[in-house]
């Protein structure tokens, strides 16, 4: 399964937008990424494993759930990528966050979801289900965000 979607950030034809910086934007997410408790308040513990520069491990505890996941950041491509290695129900997992200047004054988030067990996972309704929860998670992150560049 692949789920994409886009948020826009910048678009010169909506100028009741507040214009975002590509770079502080990226930043944010950097930083969002290494401190994720900062835009999920649903997140009980985390613990940040630094690996190297741009790449690092983390395990996060979400009630009884706990994920650990690996964080790769591509600086230069504005490209944060976070893989799932356990639970393992839900290992193998990718979210890619692309931030991305379609056309001069334009920027966006394009967020990629990608599980190649989700059918044997979900139900096809699930699925949907799980896609509309992805999209509505993202846009208020993209909230947060915001916030943080304030």
């Amino acid at each position: 399964m692949r789920f994409e979607h886009i948020i826009q950030l910048n678009d010169p034809r909506q100028p009741q937008l507040p214009a975002v910086d590509a770079g502080a934007m990226f930043a944010a997410l950097l930083r969002s990424a290494a401190q994720p408790q900062l835009l999920r308040p649903d997140l009980d513990a985390v613990q940040v494993l630094a690996l190297g520069a741009g790449h690092w491990q983390r395990r996060l505890r979400f009630g009884g759930i706990e994920i650990l996941d690996e964080v790769v950041a591509d600086t230069e491509a504005g490209r944060l990528a976070q893989h799932t290695l356990a639970p393992a129900t839900m290992a193998g997992m990718r979210r890619i966050v692309c931030l991305e200047q379609p056309a001069p004054g334009h920027l966006i988030l394009r967020f990629i979801y990608e599980d190649p067990r989700a059918h044997e996972r979900y139900e096809p309704e699930q699925i949907d289900i799980l896609a509309a929860a992805w999209r509505h998670a993202d846009i208020e992150q993209v909230g947060l965000l915001r916030g943080l560049l304030r």
